[in-house]
Parts: C-alpha cells; sequence; structure tokens
C-alpha cells in the first residue's frame, strides 16, 4: 500500500525538507508514505493555489482517497511583524481590519487579496481533511504578543481558524524553531490535524518548546548570499 502526503507552498527541495523526510522514513511491511511538494516555483500545472479550479483538483484527490494527509505555510507577506518595523514595508492589515486596511493602493489590495486566498486554500482544505478523517497541519508565525499595542493582523486571530481549533482532532502547538537547530528564536505557531505526536515531541524540547539559550539570536532579516 502505497499512502500520499500534499505539501503545499514548499519552495524548492532541499536537503531535510518535509518530502526528504517523509521518504526517508523505514518502510514497515508493504507500506509506504511518498510526498509531493506542491509550488509554482516547481511546477505550474495544478500549483497555483489562488486557483479555484485547482483547490477543487486537490479536494478531489482527497474524496478519492488518494492523499493521507497535507499540510503547508501558506505566504506571511501580508501579515508579517516585520511590516511594524521602522524599516520595513508599511502594514497592510491589523486587528480590526484583517482583510485589508481602508486606504490601500490597487497594487497593495492585490497582494493583500492574494495572500487571503492562499490562507482560504489550506484552510478549506485542512476542513475537509478533518472530514475525511486525514491528518494535516498549517504553519504561520505566531502571534507578535511584542506588538499587542498597535494591534498587528495574524490568522491566528481570524473565526474561521479559531472555530477550527475547537475541532477534537485539532491541537495549536507554539513553539521556538531554535529548539530545532534553527540559529535564529522564531517564534512559530502550528494547527495540527491528527498530529499530536509532533506537539508532545516539541514540548520536550528546550523550555517546553520555548528558547532555552542564554545568548540572543540574531534576528531573521535582510538577504544572505547563499
Amino acid at each position: 500500500n502505497c499512502f500520499l502526503f500534499v505539501h503545499f507552498f514548499s519552495g524548492f527541495r532541499r536537503k531535510g525538507d518535509l518530502q526528504h523526510c517523509i521518504e526517508s522514513h523505514e518502510i514497515v511491511g508493504n507500506q509506504q508514505i511518498f510526498c509531493i511538494s506542491v509550488d509554482l516555483c516547481l511546477a505550474k500545472e495544478f500549483s497555483d493555489l489562488t486557483n479555484a479550479e485547482t483547490k477543487q483538483f486537490w479536494i478531489q484527490k482527497m474524496r478519492q482517497g488518494l492523499v493521507i494527509g497535507i499540510g503547508g505555510g501558506p505566504s506571511c507577506e501580508t501579515w508579517s511583524a516585520a511590516r511594524h518595523m521602522p524599516a520595513g514595508p508599511s502594514p497592510l492589515r491589523s486587528y480590526d481590519f484583517p482583510w485589508g486596511l481602508p486606504g490601500l493602493t490597487g497594487k497593495q489590495w492585490r497582494q493583500v487579496s492574494t495572500g487571503t486566498t492562499l490562507i482560504q486554500f489550506l484552510v478549506d482544505l485542512l476542513v475537509v481533511a478533518s472530514q475525511l478523517g486525514l491528518c494535516g497541519f498549517l504553519e504561520h508565525p505566531q502571534f507578535p504578543l511584542w506588538l499587542m499595542r498597535v494591534r498587528p493582523a495574524s490568522i491566528w486571530m481570524l473565526q474561521a481558524l479559531r472555530k477550527l481549533a475547537r475541532l477534537e482532532c485539532v491541537q495549536i502547538c507554539s513553539f521556538d524553531q531554535c529548539v530545532f537547530g534553527l540559529d535564529a528564536t522564531k517564534p512559530t505557531t502550528l494547527m495540527l490535524l491528527r498530529l499530536h505526536t509532533f506537539k508532545d515531541v516539541t514540548f520536550t524540547k528546550g523550555l517546553r518548546g520555548r528558547c532555552p539559550h542564554r545568548t540572543k539570536h540574531k534576528p531573521l532579516q535582510g538577504i544572505q548570499q547563499d
């Protein structure tokens, strides 16, 4: 038997990515798990996740029993806390206007619309996955508590995500990525659908998933040559 996990918003393939981890597992009996990485930078067909037909294509594959799970981290460009930094681009959303601030330019509105559609794509697939008994995850930056005074936007404050989180098969896991070896703190939140083991493992690292390091990490900003 072969099982298929689909990783959306995967970016370019690289050593140690999700597909690499899934396909390097030990084979138990005759059962094997394969992974498909889906991103516009890898292939154009069935990879434009803003396209309604593409969404229906993947939902159909799930309903046909060809997929065991789905997951990914939709673009956080228009939701990023970096937009509140002095040298960063201007905010496009807020806690009170999560779908776009009043007075956006045409270009900014197109950015926001695309970002919203990409979130909706994965949320819709997770709803279907929950109904079909599949597993999955959604990854996004943790709500920036240090910006509370400016009421920043975050997908974790959206009503749809908060309702989805109430399902018994869903768990929320917030942690710092440095506990997995990243040279930066990078607070991250995962919505886990029937993947509770990940939360159990994460909480055994660091200070229950939080940074245990005494020296400060370098902030993740700018572009390096590699």
